[in-house]
């Protein structure tokens, strides 16, 4: 199965059986509930495209030297992202891969999860207009997120750097300042 399906294997499978349920309802006799289900292959439609998007997206980040688990992070919330994720991560390396396959792991998201975070809450993903974005354009805000977690861990790790190199410095008394100067 090559990696670019199994970035697009969510929304592809959710399409066939949107066409499947849109045949049955036609079936029946459901007109109206067939157009909902032919409504909701559409949307499964850009979604494949977003999270093709996403897929190189993300496998151009990883390549970049983005951290994997701050990638994974921005792309956790739906089945179909963890997916284009994970498939790029793939691609990307082993290291990667593993790397992105526990955060998801150890956040609790397992293979059955198919409905996105919060979608029988009254925080429904459903009920924000940033989700629609998502699904139908791709995760466009990634970048800059990602570019402020790396700014965030530079700050880090430069701080941590400052804090060593003033451990590591002798003190000095003032007696040995009056010395010196002197």
């Amino acid at each position: 199965m090559g990696v670019h399906f199994r970035a697009i294997l969510p929304p592809a499978s959710l399409i066939g059986l949107a066409v499947l349920l849109t045949s049955l309802s036609l079936w029946m006799g459901w007109e109206i509930i067939a157009g909902l289900f032919t409504l909701g292959g559409l949307i499964l439609v850009f979604d494949m495209r977003s999270r093709r998007r996403d897929f190189h997206n993300v496998r151009g980040y990883l390549d970049s030297g983005h951290e994997p688990a701050q990638v994974a992070k921005i792309y956790q919330y739906s089945w179909c992202s963890r997916a284009a994720c994970q498939a790029a991560a793939s691609l990307a390396g082993e290291e990667a891969e593993r790397a992105i396959s526990g955060y998801y792991r150890e956040n609790g998201y397992r293979w059955f999860h198919i409905f996105p975070d919060n979608t029988f809450t009254l925080n429904s993903p459903f009920l924000k207009l940033r989700f629609w974005k998502i699904t139908l354009f791709g995760n466009a805000g990634a970048k800059s997120l990602l570019d402020k977690a790396a700014a965030k861990a530079k700050k880090q790790a430069a701080g941590r750097a400052v804090l060593e190199n003033a451990r590591a410095k002798p003190s000095v008394g003032k007696a040995e300042v009056r010395r010196k100067a002197a």
